[in-house]
């Protein structure tokens, strides 16, 4: 077993060491030294409580979930991450096909052309095992009960794939 990474910053390593691994993962050497990109630390979380215009819907044809208002806290967040760092490599992530969906157009209305920009945008399986700067992982459970994000597998494999930072615009404040 890897008993050492190097890619994440500190706060993410030991996050996901104790999450998932009983504390045995270590942290090498520079990852206590990486530099956060946006906000003061490497892992930030974004609370939504109390925006009565965050909550998902669920398409009664499809069954697919999407919530506006995180697609564009989502968009607002890569372009204050791309004015810092126009360089970087972003990836947004989300559990639901339709949310994965409503972000790339909600890129393409507001001018971005995320693709050619180094902007990734997918679903938490289509991501898994690829890497980028800078994640932003969205997962609205604002209103759905019975939709819960299954199993701490896909946690994990959306929280460790940032080199740099990891964003969750769900649990600390909003930046639009």
């Amino acid at each position: 077993m890897l008993d050492t990474q190097y890619r994440m910053p500190a706060v993410i390593g030991t996050a996901i060491s104790d999450l998932f691994y009983g504390g045995s993962l270590k942290n090498g050497a520079g990852t206590d030294s990486k530099e956060p990109v946006l906000f003061e630390g490497n892992l930030t979380f974004i609370n939504f409580d109390g925006d009565k215009n965050y909550c998902e819907k669920k398409d009664k044809y499809n069954k697919q979930i999407t919530n506006l208002t995180e697609a564009y806290a989502a968009v607002s967040l890569v372009m204050n991450i791309r004015a810092k760092d126009p360089s970087c490599r972003i990836a947004v992530i989300t559990p639901y096909k339709g949310q994965k969906r409503l972000i790339s157009n909600t890129f393409v209305n507001s001018g971005i052309h995320y693709q050619i920009e180094n902007i990734f945008v997918d679903t938490v399986d289509s991501f898994q095992g690829s890497e980028a700067d800078v994640v932003v992982f969205l997962h609205d459970q604002s209103s759905t009960a019975d939709v819960v994000l299954q199993g701490y597998k896909k946690t994990k494999c959306s929280i460790i794939q940032s080199e740099k930072r990891t964003y969750n615009p769900r649990t600390d404040g909003i930046l639009l």
